[in-house]
């Protein structure tokens, strides 16, 4: 007798390939279904397609779209199958579930790389009509706020003048970027509007990054790199949303219902590139002790030391800091012990002891005990909490 075969499913995968983002996803649909051994035949149609081909096409049996058009939307309502969206374009108020990034994290991942970095001057670079940035935005401004700074917002969609100029050069944007207090941290929506405002800054003959930092999402590594200079940014887990919108969607097909909240994973570290690549700092003997704290966390270290490497009295290095960073010097490793503590287990599955050793806690315990006046919990329960999807096999749940 012939071995049964075993029917196949078809998917229909709707996705910007043009992009890192949609290449990422792409990955991870592909691996949750080579994972599961799952038989699935891909439809991938390509955003330059009339949607009209749509209709002509084999009907799928699901759909992984990132719906951020409302052609797409309509073209997708239309075909009547399980559908898992991966895009918050539109926002939350599509009939079918989503999954994505952590709006929360992004904005908490950039304002925690800036604030390490000595900024005191903050500004957002996004988008007026996109769900997505407006929750980035919003993110940010909360971290920011709770670290007591504010933070400077210019979001719209439309080209100035005749059209005949790139959108970031646009006069209202050059006139907003030339306004900022300087040194300035701005975080871009994206890598394309990373990649603008580096063009706005070249145009304007502002120093990058001394005058003004620049942090992008998504690490679109051909983006990042052909800016000038080449843009820092975070890293999201493209792949892990792929994975993660492949298991749902298998989980429609079979019939279980959707969920309520739309499932979501934290991104993944920040890629530094000379967009961000300094201490916003103009005082040499603060840079260098600065400078040193950052490279040295991983052991010990007295006021004293910091004073010699500064080369400026224990007195002077105290009131230095004191005036410009806001705290004393012992105030700020622990700061900066806790921060990279806290990136470590939320991106990474080392070992909590290894995560103590590097941050320059003695033992396990002192880093619990730091960790729990801090924020309130042990780290381990942090990790489970804010783990990275990538490390721990799930996304979280909001």
């Amino acid at each position: 007798m012939k071995p049964t075969r075993t029917a196949a499913t078809t998917v229909l995968v709707m996705m910007p390939l043009d992009m890192e983002t949609g290449r990422g996803i792409l990955r991870g649909v592909r691996d949750y279904a080579r994972s599961q051994a799952a038989t699935w035949v891909f439809q991938v149609w390509y955003p330059h397609f009339p949607l009209d081909t749509l209709r002509h096409a084999a009907r799928p049996d699901g759909v992984i779209a990132h719906l951020h058009r409302w052609d797409w939307v309509e073209a997708v309502r239309q075909l009547d199958r399980p559908v898992v969206n991966v895009s918050n374009t539109i926002g939350d108020t599509l009939p079918w579930p989503r999954v994505g990034s952590d709006e929360t994290l992004v904005g908490r991942t950039a304002a925690t790389h800036f604030l390490e970095r000595g900024f005191r001057n903050f500004a957002f670079f996004g988008y007026g009509a996109f769900a997505y940035s407006r929750l980035r935005e919003q993110a940010f401004r909360q971290h920011l706020t709770a670290a007591g700074h504010g933070c400077e917002t210019f979001a719209d969609d439309l080209p100035g003048g005749d059209g005949s100029r790139a959108w970031a050069l646009d006069a209202r944007v050059l006139a907003w970027l030339q306004a900022l207090p300087k040194p300035v941290a701005v975080f871009a929506a994206n890598s394309i509007r990373g990649f603008e405002l580096l063009e706005a800054c070249r145009h304007e003959g502002l120093r990058v990054p001394q005058q003004v930092a620049v942090l992008g999402l998504d690490n679109d590594e051909v983006l990042c790199e052909m800016a000038t200079p080449p843009l820092s940014a975070i890293r999201t887990a493209n792949e892990r949303i792929g994975f993660e919108a492949a298991a749902l969607l298998a989980r429609l097909m079979a019939g279980r219902r959707p969920p309520r909240q739309p499932t979501l994973v934290p991104p993944g570290e920040v890629v530094v590139r000379q967009s961000t690549d300094v201490l916003a700092v103009q005082d040499p003997a603060l840079e260098k002790a600065l400078r040193f704290i950052r490279d040295q966390l991983h052991r010990s270290m007295s006021v004293a030391e910091l004073a010699r490497v500064a080369a400026v009295s224990r007195r002077v290095l105290e009131r230095k800091f004191r005036e410009v960073v806001g705290q004393s010097p012992l105030q700020e490793i622990r700061r900066l012990r806790l921060a990279r503590a806290a990136r470590l287990l939320a991106e990474t599955a080392l070992p909590v002891a290894e995560i103590a050793g590097r941050c320059g806690f003695s033992a396990v315990q002192k880093l619990d005990d730091a960790f729990r006046r801090e924020h309130g919990l042990a780290p381990r329960r942090y990790r489970l909490l804010h783990a990275d999807a990538g490390a721990d096999g799930a996304g979280k749940r909001t």
